[in-house]
């Protein structure tokens, strides 16, 4: 859950399987899309590596009344939506991004985190053995062997991250400018209004004029209907 806009018991409320989809939309705009390998996969995990928060009930924060959001979830409830992210994925190789990026985000909450409870630990010991039978399974696909280099792993991985960062930093509305990273490349997202984001480099084939969904939370609870917030992504 992505919050935005909290006042008086009422926020925003943008879903994580909205903000993967917005992700997965902005690979098919890429301008390296025809030079990816397994580009359907790769936007089978950009669209769908957040699906384990389907299965997480809402639940508030009794410090704020409002709902917890990827950023204060307890990491109790944040490891089984990081394992259900990885269920009923129908490609071996989307399965293996998939688990390759909840792990780089696991790695990332316990660089971040003073005190690292001890399950996080046992998460990224367990998906590092899991990584490495999923790896030696795909080295024996026929469909994959051949590209199965830890190069082109890299940059899929890569790719997956570049996007997941840069729709979330949209979804959030953020308004601080940051140095991503696609491909060995430094880019540049600048803020130029609070609903228009520049890049620089622009890594997309033409200007894009951005969707996204939401929900507002009223007095604990979701309502039914849902908004819009418009942005567009341009060259800066």
């Amino acid at each position: 859950m992505i919050l935005r806009d909290k006042q008086n018991n009422t926020c925003k409320c943008i879903l994580q399987t909205d903000h993967a989809k917005l992700s997965a939309n902005l690979l098919k705009k890429l301008t390296i899309k025809n030079h990816i390998h397994f580009y359907q996969e790769l936007y089978y995990a950009c669209k769908n590596h957040d699906n384990g928060w389907l299965k997480q009930p809402l639940i508030l924060n009794p410090q704020t009344q409002y709902p917890f959001s990827f950023l204060d979830i307890p990491s109790k409830y944040h490891l089984h939506i990081w394992l259900n992210s990885q269920l009923n994925i129908p490609s071996p190789y989307a399965q293996y991004l998939i688990l390759s990026h909840n792990l780089y985000l696991a790695t990332r909450y316990e660089q971040h985190k003073k005190e690292i409870p001890l399950q996080i630990n046992s998460f990224i010991q367990h998906q590092k053995i899991t990584q490495t039978q999923l790896l030696n399974t795909l080295k024996k696909n026929k469909k994959y062997s051949l590209h199965i280099t830890e190069n082109k792993q890299l940059i899929n991985q890569n790719i997956l991250a570049f996007l997941d960062e840069l729709s979330l930093r949209i979804c959030i509305g953020s308004q601080e400018q940051v140095t991503l990273n696609l491909k060995q490349t430094n880019i540049t997202l600048t803020p130029l209004s609070p609903t228009t984001y520049g890049l620089s480099p622009y890594p997309f084939k033409e200007k894009i004029i951005m969707k996204i969904p939401y929900k507002l939370f009223i007095n604990k609870h979701l309502t039914h209907s849902i908004n819009q917030l418009s942005y567009t992504l341009c060259s800066h």
